[in-house]
């Protein structure tokens, strides 16, 4: 991949590439945490965890799409805030070249006690103490370093979960999304929403 994006190739990824592998930290713990490898650093995120499928707000970062030609070409005709019903991924923003272009509010996790993955450190939580983010871009310099050239680029959007009643694993949702928490046996989210699949556009013209 690496070699891909110093000759400006460019990689689109969504939700779940910020995953991995699981393990648990010690051999009597029950519960799993992720484990960060190399592909993260590329990626320029690392998954934590996530509370219930939820709803909740997404908010352009303000001068985002001026920062550079990948984020302008991935934030065409997207509003500046919109709102989707998806896992709300807790991401750690790995790489000082790592640009935040999606944001929500969330100034506390708040992912129920034995809910999801084990987080010894909640290092999801943006500079400003109240936003975590939900999609970034890293711009990787070319390896010719030929100025006329467009450099390569790692764009990731963390919303997309969808489910059917085989591969659904929620025990409960958020009283945001059904009122008494049952999970809905099918669940595409983001996916039904204009402004997401603006997005899935852009990523991949």
């Amino acid at each position: 991949m690496t070699v891909h994006l110093v000759v400006g190739g460019r990689w689109f990824a969504l939700h779940g590439s910020a995953g991995g592998r699981a393990a648990p930290p010690s051999p009597s713990s029950r519960r799993r945490r992720m484990v960060r490898t190399g592909h993260h650093d590329t990626l320029g995120v690392f998954f934590l965890d996530h509370p219930p499928i939820r709803r909740f707000r997404v908010d352009l970062v303000p001068g985002a799409a001026r920062s550079d030609r990948h984020a302008e070409r991935l934030l065409r005709d997207v509003p500046h805030g919109f709102e989707v019903e998806d896992e709300l991924y807790l991401l750690e923003v790995v790489g000082a070249d790592t640009t935040v272009l999606l944001q929500t509010e969330l100034p506390d996790d708040v992912t129920p006690d034995g809910f999801g993955f084990a987080v010894p450190k909640d290092r999801s939580l943006l500079p400003d103490g109240r936003s975590r983010a939900l999609a970034t871009l890293r711009v990787v310099p070319r390896a010719d370093a030929d100025p006329a050239a467009e450099p390569g680029g790692v764009a990731y959007v963390a919303l997309g979960h969808c489910h059917n009643p085989s591969s659904n694993s929620q025990p409960f949702v958020d009283a945001s999304v059904a009122a008494d928490g049952t999970t809905p046996l099918t669940f595409t989210g983001a996916w039904d929403t204009a402004e997401f699949n603006q997005l899935l556009h852009n990523g991949i013209a």
